[in-house]
């Protein structure tokens, strides 16, 4: 009695172990293709940034802090006169640093005092009108302009459209090469973006002489997407 069951059970083991057909289809691997396809449509933008520091160095924290204060409210002060009401103006950074001289760095011989203001604007054609007031009233550095456009998340759309469009033929186009077919599209995906990067110009009291030109292109709005295939 006691070998019959082992039997069985030894029997039931081995069952439950061997793969049926169905479950051996559904393990094996499925065959995939992955393609990349990029858009990019150029848009002209309506919206501009601007960044003005303002750098000082005293021998007192103290005096620091109020030469960058002056500076900047004469800064703001010149800007404020030039900018419509549709401009946002704003403080977007401040820092107070120690400057310390080459023989030690035990006590400083100074401090250094940073303010920067950013300005957006709609008002491209006023780009270097708004540079070169800065300049007058003090800043010492200008990062900028990067541009953008208030239509940018709609045209995206429309680009990454296109990205899966061409996605879709350049796969087609290498399964027939292959000799086999798709199926179906298992996945769909991008990256996210990157931020427009500013250029940084040092800014002098000579550039504020003449008048700086400003010419304001269009934009690039790219996408690229990345479709998977299941191949048949």
């Amino acid at each position: 009695m006691t070998a019959r069951i082992l039997v069985g059970l030894l029997g039931l083991t081995a069952l439950l172990t061997l793969p049926t057909p169905g479950r051996a289809a559904q393990l094996a691997p499925v065959p995939t293709i992955e393609v990349l396809g990029t858009a990019r449509i150029m848009i002209k933008p309506d919206i501009a940034v601007l960044s003005f520091a303002v750098e000082v160095s005293a021998k007192s924290a103290q005096d620091a802090v109020r030469q960058s204060a002056e500076q900047t409210s004469r800064l703001l002060a010149a800007l404020r006169a030039v900018t419509a009401d549709t401009d946002s103006l704003k403080t977007s950074a401040y820092g107070l640093y120690p400057t310390y001289g080459k023989g030690s760095r035990l006590s400083p011989e100074g401090y250094r005092a940073q303010s920067s203001v950013t300005l957006e604007t709609r008002q491209l054609d006023k780009l270097g009108q708004f540079i070169d007031e800065a300049v007058k009233a003090g800043a010492t550095s200008i990062a900028g302009p990067s541009f953008r456009s208030s239509q940018e998340e709609e045209t995206r759309r429309e680009a990454n459209a296109q990205a899966v469009r061409q996605a879709i033929a350049n796969g087609r186009a290498l399964a027939q090469a292959a000799g086999v077919t798709i199926k179906r599209i298992l996945s769909i995906g991008y990256p996210s973006r990157e931020a427009p990067r500013p250029f940084l110009m040092e800014a002098n009291v000579a550039a504020a002489a003449a008048p700086t030109p400003v010419v304001v292109g269009e934009i690039p709005v790219d996408a690229t997407v990345s479709v998977t295939f299941q191949l048949d």
